[in-house]
């Protein structure tokens, strides 16, 4: 760290303590913002489940470690049980490098919530984010791909992707076929075309 960084917070010490005990001292009632809401037992022998997922990653000069987890949540007559997934590994860094690693997170979320469905038959399930959103925003590596070389890697891949879906085993299936393709953009096209895949899989579940 700078010798000057150092220097500067020696200074502003006294005033950054001063602002945080305005923000500590913020008077907030929360009553005022809470609605009572009567919530009564039900009879109904169901099971719920909640899932998220997380990510920490570390950027280093040419490459980024990082690690995703995904934890699911179910509950019923017989108790609380978990489902788990995670994967720890290193990147060599390029301009999508971070947004990879978000996809990687995603696919792991709704894995794991297929996994928890086939293992535990759930009812309710309620996830943290927008399928939607999966499904309509576009990875930036779109327009830097041509058409035909999309189409053919769907051709290939597609149909072993959603193969890979039935052994329930979460991770990112596309890595298997890596040493197949020509080129690091062939590659992180893939990895989208599982993620829209898995949300597809997903939002089959209508029950």
């Amino acid at each position: 760290m700078l010798d000057s960084l150092y220097e500067k917070a020696l200074k502003k010490k006294n005033k950054i303590n001063e602002r945080l005990k305005e923000i500590e001292n913020i008077d907030v009632d929360i009553s005022e913002f809470w609605n009572d809401f009567p919530i009564e037992e039900s009879s109904d022998n169901i099971t719920i489940a909640g899932g998220d997922g997380s990510l920490k990653k570390n950027k280093l000069l040419s490459s980024i470690f990082y690690a995703i987890d995904a934890e699911t949540l179910i509950f019923n007559e017989k108790g609380l049980r978990k489902v788990e997934s995670s994967e720890i590994d290193i990147m060599h860094y390029h301009k999508h490098a971070e947004d990879r690693i978000r996809s990687y997170m995603g696919i792991f979320e709704i894995k794991n919530a297929l996994k928890s469905f086939d293992e535990y038959e759930v009812d309710l399930y309620l996830f943290d984010g927008s399928l939607l959103g999966n499904l309509i925003r576009p990875f930036p590596l779109e327009k830097e791909l041509n058409n035909v070389a999309k189409e053919k890697i769907r051709e290939n891949y597609a149909l072993h992707l959603e193969k890979e879906l039935t052994s329930l085993e979460v991770k990112i299936s596309s890595s298997k076929f890596s040493n197949d393709l020509k080129n690091e953009n062939e590659m992180i096209y893939l990895e989208n075309l599982e993620n829209i895949i898995v949300v597809s899989d997903f939002l089959k579940k209508k029950k």
